[in-house]
């Protein structure tokens, strides 16, 4: 596993990842135990760690009364079946409805920035040669309490993975958004702001 560094010369800090972003701040935890002051992790996937139990297939059926159902579901068979790199954009756009609580136009105003501007950058995130167990192994050296997020809609890395990596950690913990999807702050907003604040007031007061 190959150090990640952070410059800026911080001894402690305090580190807060979403969704595939939590997989890099993974890796720093397991690289860097005893510089972390406390971490956030909202909404991680399964990527390092295969023997959690896939439930986002699960949750987005029981959906399947939404009438953006059908278009989700046709791209996301097409995903599942390695598209060419040229579709992943408008796939990942088409899917976007099942990422969220509710479909209106707040969650559509924020869906329309979510665009993968760096198709290449991505490929790359994805080819890393990361060993999970290696990382889950070192994160039991992690001090710092943690908090893992995670929503109850969220059809794109789902609830079980929330209790399966604060597991990982000496003092994690994790809590489920009632009502809400893969971005709480979009759904709950104040519900995930208290709960973030919360959690940091305590570890940091």
């Amino acid at each position: 596993m190959s150090p990640l560094t952070v410059s800026g010369g911080l001894e402690k800090m305090t580190m807060l990842a979403h969704s595939a972003a939590c997989t890099t701040a993974l890796v720093y935890a397991a690289t860097h135990p005893d510089r972390l002051q406390a971490f956030v992790m909202v909404a991680p996937n399964r990527w390092l760690y295969d023997e959690i139990e896939a439930d986002t297939r699960r949750i987005l059926n029981n959906r399947s009364v939404e009438p953006w159902y059908p278009t989700v579901m046709s791209a996301q068979r097409r995903l599942d079946n390695g598209p060419d790199p040229d579709e992943i954009p408008g796939l990942l756009g088409a899917i976007a409805p099942a990422l969220y609580a509710q479909w209106g136009e707040r969650e559509q105003a924020h869906a329309a920035k979510m665009k993968p501007e760096n198709m290449d950058a991505s490929r790359l995130f994805w080819q890393a040669e990361v060993h999970g167990r290696e990382v889950r192994a070192r994160l039991e050296l992690v001090e710092a309490p943690v908090l893992v997020v995670t929503g109850e809609f969220d059809a794109a890395t789902g609830v079980n993975p929330g209790d399966a990596w604060a597991a990982c950690f000496p003092d994690g913990r994790h809590v489920n958004i009632e009502g809400s999807g893969h971005h709480p702050w979009v759904d709950k907003p104040e519900t995930f702001a208290n709960l973030v604040s919360d959690f940091l007031s305590v570890e940091h007061g």
